[in-house]
């Protein structure tokens, strides 16, 4: 749509499962208004695009041939054009007009929020708080498990060196996704599993 595209929807917002209950209300009286908007935004979105002239044009184009292809008159009913320019103010001042409702429920559900603010600190601290240490302790868990995973991918290899008269494997798990490699969990595994596979079929 173009330069007529307002993005009333304020992205940012947390979902509605960290907010208020008190908020409800508010929240699907906004879901309702932006759908609203969406859906003339969908429903009118040739009409509303920049370059609406050019698309009713090929339209026309398209049906004056498909008609003379059909022995038909190419001139009969309502141009493309002419419909387009005709729907086009209506559409554009609604739009607007929707946009401009979803922007004060906007300015209304912040006020609410501004609102609740100083009864949620406290428990959204708590919160952050409890996430934090389980964020700890599970990623504690977790390295404990990755470090076991290096040990068994470099004893596989190394069994398979010494069954093959090879003092020692030319690998290293730590350096199978090359150094400084952030990738963790199924992707780093896979890797090191590639590689496990290209020592062991390499002899």
């Amino acid at each position: 749509m173009g330069e007529l595209l307002i993005h009333p929807t304020p992205e940012w917002l947390p979902s509605a499962d960290m907010l208020p209950a008190s908020l409800a209300p508010v929240l699907a009286k906004r879901d309702e208004a932006y759908e609203r908007f969406n859906e003339h935004c969908t429903e009118w979105e040739t009409v509303l695009s920049a370059n609406w002239e050019r698309i009713a044009e090929q339209q026309d184009q398209s049906a004056a041939r498909a008609a003379v292809a059909a022995g038909k008159n190419p001139m009969d009913g309502v141009s493309n054009v002419a419909r387009a320019a005709a729907e086009r103010p209506r559409a554009v001042a609604a739009m607007h007009s929707l946009g401009q409702e979803v922007r004060r429920i906007d300015a209304e559900l912040l006020r609410e929020l501004r609102a609740e603010i100083p009864g949620m600190v406290g428990s959204v601290e708590e919160a952050l708080d409890g996430a934090e240490a389980e964020y700890l302790k599970s990623y504690a868990v977790a390295m404990q498990h990755r470090a076991a995973f290096t040990r068994f991918a470099y004893l596989r290899t190394f069994l398979h060196a010494l069954a093959n008269g090879r003092f020692a494997p030319d690998f290293n798990p730590y350096s199978a996704l090359g150094a400084g490699a952030s990738v963790r969990g199924a992707e780093e595994v896979d890797a090191v599993r590639l590689k496990i596979a290209a020592v062991i079929n390499a002899a």
